[in-house]
């Protein structure tokens, strides 16, 4: 356990103290893996009124970090020709194979590959549309994954994206033991995983059913290992503005970006067409972002 000393112990306890108190237990949807296909399917329906079937049906499309397959199988209704959804996790892979063996889904053909940190492994210009949801704050090579996003794409082909940056009070992924928005700038990176450590040990109900194995036992308490974002290799710490020109020196131009601010947001309908006019504040102040990239 961490001693509390100087500035770093200050912080530390005070998140600590703050999150035990704010904290609560894991709802249904996390518990109940019905109650959980069922929330993410009206999450997913809610992020997809950002964009257009228009953008999938009829064309080859590829889901990057489909995960658990599930925006691929909503999107393969839309009837596109193909979707292949690419996953880094190959238990995931292939239990998304294996449902898709179990569905019909008419004339669309639908794929699941395991890709790697460094690539794609489709061919050059298969694809026309290439969606990015809830994934980019996790692509550590940003650099090299974008030109893997130009290479599997046809001219004029796009990019939609649904993104967390990381000036948004929530970057982190870390609220479900830390419920605390911004708590990455108020109190720092170490502050943090100091405190999610001693809260895995200590705090029963911020425990999520993923930190089991298949026998029921708590998994080691893998907080003990990190001290900032780059140790971790989970968030890539990155901005609008610099993945906007990163893009753009890739070869894709931005046709479209926009800062999403939270539903409970005070005054949300006056308030917000203000604050999501000036930059750096309509990040800080944004759920996430929307948006479209087109391939030169």
């Amino acid at each position: 356990m961490s001693s509390f000393s100087g500035v770093l112990g200050i912080r530390e306890k005070v998140l600590f103290e703050l999150s035990r108190r704010l904290v609560k237990p894991a709802g249904e949807h996390v518990q109940d893996m019905d109650k959980y296909v069922a929330w993410r399917s009206e999450a997913l329906a809610r992020s997809w009124q950002h964009f257009s079937d228009d953008d999938v049906a009829g064309r080859d499309v590829i889901d990057f970090g489909s995960g658990k397959g599930n925006l691929t199988f909503y999107l393969a209704e839309r009837r596109p020709r193909s979707i292949v959804g690419v996953e880094l996790h190959g238990p995931s892979v292939e239990e998304c194979q294996r449902q898709a063996r179990e569905q019909d889904f008419g004339d669309t053909r639908v794929e699941f590959v395991q890709g790697t940190a460094e690539g794609i492994p489709l061919p050059d210009a298969c694809a026309d549309t290439l969606l990015a949801f809830d994934v980019i704050e996790h692509v550590m090579e940003p650099t090299t994954i974008i030109r893997e996003w130009r290479r599997v794409l046809r001219p004029g082909g796009k990019v939609l994206l649904e993104w967390c940056p990381y000036r948004s009070p929530w970057a982190p992924h870390m609220e479900a033991m830390i419920p605390i928005p911004w708590a990455h700038f108020v109190f720092g990176e170490e502050a943090m995983f100091r405190t999610a450590e001693r809260l895995y040990d200590e705090e029963e109900k911020v425990l999520r059913p993923w930190n089991y194995d298949e026998d029921g036992n708590l998994e080691p308490n893998k907080w003990r290992a990190w001290s900032s974002f780059a140790d971790q290799g989970y968030i890539n710490q990155l901005n609008v503005a610099p993945f906007k020109a990163l893009a753009q020196r890739e070869g894709f131009d931005v046709a479209r970006f926009e800062h999403i601010t939270f539903s409970s947001l005070p005054a949300r309908d006056w308030v917000a067409p203000v604050l999501m006019r000036i930059p750096v504040v309509n990040e800080l102040m944004a759920s996430f972002v929307v948006g479209e990239l087109t391939r030169r």
